[in-house]
């Protein structure tokens, strides 16, 4: 049987959803509204997302950056010398192991550490 209990307090709405043993609770973010808004009209976002988004404080200009967003690799430490060790295994065929942590963003890394990697090199084999 499921019970639902409406929670108020001074800074969030909270609903209790009582499932038998299991219980889910939702939290109402409380969000700038402006914002929702602007994320709305400048980037076309429906409203639940635009209130998800908003609720963790990003702004529309912080939203799918581009490549020219990024800083140069060069300020990367060690880049160069990392450059030489992937560029002396390509040419000699020495394997290149790759590890990531198995979250979301360990596997969109993985990926595109993977894509990047086939296209530059032409042949790559997964251990």
């Amino acid at each position: 049987m499921e019970n639902k209990k409406l929670i108020d307090s001074p800074t969030d709405t909270t609903l209790r959803v009582d499932r038998g043993k299991w219980s889910t609770v939702v939290r109402e973010r409380h969000v700038d509204t402006h914002l929702v808004k602007r994320l709305k009209d400048e980037k076309g976002l429906s409203e639940t997302a635009a209130r998800v988004v908003a609720g963790r404080g990003v702004a529309p200009e912080d939203l799918w950056p581009s490549l020219a967003d990024l800083d140069p690799p060069a300020l990367l430490p060690d880049i160069a010398k990392a450059a030489q060790l992937i560029a002396h295994a390509v040419v000699n065929e020495i394997p290149i192991v790759s590890a990531s942590d198995s979250d979301s963003d360990g596997n969109s890394a993985q990926a595109i550490i993977y894509g990047s990697s086939a296209e530059s090199v032409g042949k790559l084999r997964l251990g």
